[in-house]
C-alpha cells in the first residue's frame, strides 16, 4: 500500500493525495484499478438489484434509480479507464510503463503524453 494524506471527491470519481510516489509499479496499478473495480462492481451490482426489483413488482422510481446509479457508476468507470494521466487509466498506464522501463520518471512522462493526444 501507501500512505493515503486526504482524499478529494469529485463529481467524476475521487483522487486519493499520496504522501509519496508509490513504491513500485504492482503498487501503483493496484492504487489505480481499486477507482474503476469498486465503480464497475457498484455499477454492475445496481443493474442486478434494478432487475430484481423490477421483478419484485417494487415501485418503478426505485428501480429506475438504482438502474441509473448502475449505468452513472459503469460510465464513471469507463471515463476513469481512458488513458489520460492523472486518471485511473493513465495511473495504470505509468504502471506499464514503469515496469517495462524501471524509471518512474520517464514513465510518467511517456503516460502523460501518451493520454494526452489520445484521450
Amino acid at each position: 500500500g501507501a500512505d493515503v494524506r486526504r482524499i478529494t471527491l469529485f463529481i467524476f470519481g475521487g483522487m486519493a493525495h499520496l504522501s509519496a510516489e508509490p513504491r513500485s509499479p504492482g503498487v501503483e496499478w493496484r492504487i489505480a484499478a481499486a477507482g474503476p473495480l469498486t465503480s464497475i462492481g457498484l455499477g454492475v451490482g445496481f443493474l442486478l438489484l434494478s432487475r430484481a426489483l423490477a421483478a419484485l413488482g417494487v415501485d418503478a422510481l426505485a428501480v429506475a434509480v438504482c438502474g441509473y446509479l448502475g449505468a452513472v457508476n459503469l460510465a464513471l468507470a469507463v471515463f476513469n479507464l481512458l488513458p489520460g494521466y492523472p486518471l485511473d487509466g493513465g495511473r495504470l498506464l505509468r504502471a506499464w510503463f514503469w515496469q517495462r522501463s524501471g524509471d518512474l520518471r520517464a514513465a510518467t512522462r511517456r503516460a502523460a503524453g501518451w493520454g494526452g493526444w489520445r484521450a
